[in-house]
C-alpha cells in the first residue's frame, strides 16, 4: 500500500522518510512532531552552538556566541533542552556559583540534520532572506557564518 494515500478517518499521510506532509497539516507527521517540540527563533542556534562547541559552555559565553538573544529566552530554551536530553547543565558549589552546559550524545544527533540547514542556507537562501528582509522593510547585510570561532564571536558581540 502506498504510504501517502488518503484514508478515510486517518490522519493525514506524511511521507514516512522525510516526514514531508502529503495534505493538510497532521499532529502525527515527524515533522510537524519535531518542529512542535523543538520550535523558537533560537532554537537551531542554541543547539548548533552547543554541537559546534562540544565541550562544557559557560551561559554569558553561550549568550555572546549566538547573538542578540535574550538571558530569559537563552535560559527557557535552556531548560527546555535539558527536560528533553539534548543537554545537560552542571552546577560546581562555589560562589559565585559556576554553571556549564553541554550538548549529550542524543543532542549530537542532531549535528547532521542542522549541518545540512546550514548548508542549505549558504548555497540557496539568500533569495529568501532578501524576500523576508523585503517583507520586513529590512535590508539585507550577507549571511553569518555560524561556525566563527568563540574568540570572533566575543569580539563581534561584546
Amino acid at each position: 500500500m502506498n504510504a501517502n494515500v488518503d484514508l478515510p478517518g486517518a490522519d493525514p499521510p506524511c511521507d514516512p522518510v522525510i516526514g514531508a506532509m502529503t495534505t493538510s497539516d497532521g499532529p502525527n507527521c515527524p515533522m510537524v512532531q519535531l518542529l512542535g517540540t523543538l520550535a523558537g527563533k533560537w532554537a537551531f542556534p542554541i543547539l548548533y552552538r552547543l554541537i559546534i562547541f562540544d565541550a562544557p559552555i559557560r551561559f554569558g559565553e553561550l549568550q555572546r556566541s549566538i547573538g542578540k538573544i535574550t538571558q530569559k529566552e537563552l535560559t527557557k530554551h535552556l531548560r527546555q533542552f535539558e527536560s528533553l536530553g539534548l543537554l545537560t547543565r552542571t552546577v560546581y558549589p562555589e560562589v559565585p556559583p559556576r554553571v556549564e552546559y553541554r550538548i549529550t550524545d542524543y543532542g549530537k544527533t542532531l549535528e547532521a540534520p542542522l549541518s545540512e540547514l546550514a548548508r542549505w542556507s549558504v548555497t540557496f537562501g539568500e533569495p529568501l532572506f532578501m524576500a523576508s528582509k523585503r517583507m520586513n522593510g529590512k535590508t539585507t547585510n550577507g549571511t553569518v557564518d555560524c561556525r566563527q570561532s568563540e574568540a570572533a564571536s566575543a569580539t563581534q558581540n561584546p
